[in-house]
Order: C-alpha cells, then structure tokens, then sequence
C-alpha cells in the first residue's frame, strides 16, 4: 500500500498531484503554528481515538478536524487513502518542518517579512509570500517519506 501510495498517487483515481495538494495542506498547517491540529489528526487515525477524546487533550474544535479530514477526503477520494496518508506524513512533517508563523494571543507573527496580522489565516499569508519555502519543504517530506518506506520494506523483506 505504501509503494502504490507514492509511485501511483495511491491510487489510479487519484492523481500524485493530489496527493502533492494534501501534503502541502498538511505542511502549511505545521508552518502556521498549528501542530496540534496535525498531532490530533494523527491520534484519531492512527490510535483511533474519537473527535471528543481529541478535542478534550488538544483543545481543537471538532468543527476544525472534521473541516481538515474533509478537505483531505475531497482531495484524495477515499478514507483509507487518507488515514495511509496521516500515518506515514504527519510523523515526518512533525519531525522535519519548520514553524514559519508563530502565535502569540490572538495575534500571528512572521518572522521573515517582519509582519503581524490579526484577521487573516496565516495559511493564506505563507502560501502568498512565502511560497517557495513551502515548496522547499514539500519536496523534503516526499523524498523522506520515500526513504522511510524504502527502509521499512527491506526490514521485512
């Protein structure tokens, strides 16, 4: 499932280019100071925990979750392509990606261009300026979701 996941786009309905989008809303999320949301999604996938039990440890809104696992769904076509999807990503974008926005109240802060907002998802203000990052980053998660999978199938085979 794994090698049809990256070499096919995990499945022949869904594209590699989806799956491209669906990392890349995953990474944002991370750069956007917005980890929880990732540490959620992979507690309620991977250790099957409800939106409840999700909501009460990581104080995010089910609304939220179940808007992100939609957009994943839209995006890749089916619920076991995105929980194979969550399993492998998350661990690694958690790992590997650095935070671009950060917090602080209910403001966010960017570092690099020296900018607070208030009103605006720091999604959309990483993806306008400071795009290429985003795609350095995109490009790093894939290579190492491939070398870990390419580790995994030699130790059992």
């Amino acid at each position: 499932m794994r090698t049809q996941l990256w070499s096919l786009g995990i499945c022949m309905s869904t594209s590699v280019i989806n799956v491209r989008k669906a990392l890349k809303l995953l990474i944002l999320r991370k750069m956007a100071d917005k980890e929880d949301h990732l540490k959620a999604l992979y507690e309620m996938y991977v250790k099957n925990l409800s939106y409840d039990d999700v909501m009460y440890i990581y104080d995010v809104s089910k609304y939220t979750l179940r808007g992100l696992i939609q957009r994943l769904r839209d995006l890749l076509h089916h619920e076991i392509y995105v929980r194979e999807l969550v399993k492998t990503s998350v661990p690694v974008i958690l790992e590997k990606t650095p935070k671009i926005v950060h917090r602080k109240g209910v403001a966010f802060i960017c570092p690099l261009c020296k900018r607070t907002f208030y009103n605006m998802f720091p999604e959309d203000h990483i993806m306008k300026h400071h795009r290429e990052i985003v795609e350095e980053n995109l490009i790093r998660i894939i290579v190492e979701i491939k070398r870990r999978t390419l580790e995994e199938e030699t130790i059992i085979t």
